[in-house]
């Protein structure tokens, strides 16, 4: 069951990796791997009491192939996997699988809520671009 898809266009950017940008603590290295806003992760939070059959599960978020560019992000509510990558985000803890972290490392994901609609959207420096609609990207 899927959570929400994604919302608006995915970002592009790059990240500079100075010396005061170097993690120190295991919480700052996640971030490096995948970062939550405060409001996205109120979100899930929201989103984990409120859905039917997400009590005990925690976010997973993948990308997966598809749309007009290429790749879509999907967020769905599940158990740990072998393999899955743990990654804590403030006070929740986000799955993800070893091919998807690969194209998610650095990204930023952010619940935004406008008059097109409401959704989380992730800002991936891995992307090289999206589509006009905003539910897929490429890489």
């Amino acid at each position: 069951m899927a959570l929400l898809s994604a919302a608006g266009c995915c970002g592009t950017g790059s990240q500079e990796l100075k010396e005061e940008n170097i993690p120190t603590t295991n919480n700052q290295a996640s971030q490096l791997l995948l970062g939550f806003t405060d409001k996205a992760v109120e979100k899930v939070k929201h989103f984990s009491k409120e859905m039917p059959g997400a009590e005990g599960k925690q976010l997973r978020v993948a990308i997966r192939a598809g749309g007009c560019s290429g790749y879509s992000y999907d967020f769905v509510f599940d158990n740990k996997r072998d393999g899955d990558i743990e990654i804590p985000a403030k006070d929740i803890v986000v799955l993800v699988d070893t091919m998807s972290i690969k194209m998610l490392r650095g990204a930023t994901v952010d619940f935004v809520e406008s008059l097109h609609g409401a959704g989380f959207v992730v800002n991936n420096p891995n992307s090289s671009g999206g589509c006009g609609c905003g539910s897929s990207f490429s890489a």
